[in-house]
């Protein structure tokens, strides 16, 4: 997962891990991101710290717009990435991107993508897509 990923979702990745006797990666990114080339660079250096060993990447969990500090992830880059690298699924945590930007699932292309309906839609707060 991104080093700028959701507090939340970093804390559930941590339990999850330490559950199953997996291994967490953060990717780190510098502050402030100049380029998606930094994100596209640091995010294959991971994936091969990652596979080292010859581990596999079972899980890869990216935000689709970060939190804190705000920043715009080439998802779809990324993901073509996972692909090429055999990761086995790809979640994006999309909270922050319904509403701010262009979403075309298919074309994204992650196994799974959800976000908070009530930021935008002004649904009740537990609804999620």
């Amino acid at each position: 997962m991104l080093h700028y990923a959701y507090g939340a979702v970093k804390k559930s990745m941590e339990a999850y891990v330490t559950r199953t006797g997996s291994n967490l990666l953060e990717v780190p990114l510098p502050f402030a991101v100049k380029s998606n080339d930094e994100i596209v660079s640091e995010f294959r250096k991971a994936l091969e710290r990652g596979k080292s060993n010859g581990n596999r990447v079972r899980l890869n969990v990216i935000d689709h717009v970060t939190s804190m500090p705000c920043v715009v992830i080439p998802v779809k880059e990324l993901i073509q990435i996972c692909r090429e690298e055999w990761v086995d699924h790809v979640f994006v945590d999309a909270a922050h991107s319904i509403g701010c930007t262009d979403v075309d699932m298919k074309e994204i292309g992650a196994d799974f993508y959800t976000s908070n309906l009530h930021k935008w839609f002004f649904y009740p707060p537990s609804i999620a897509s």
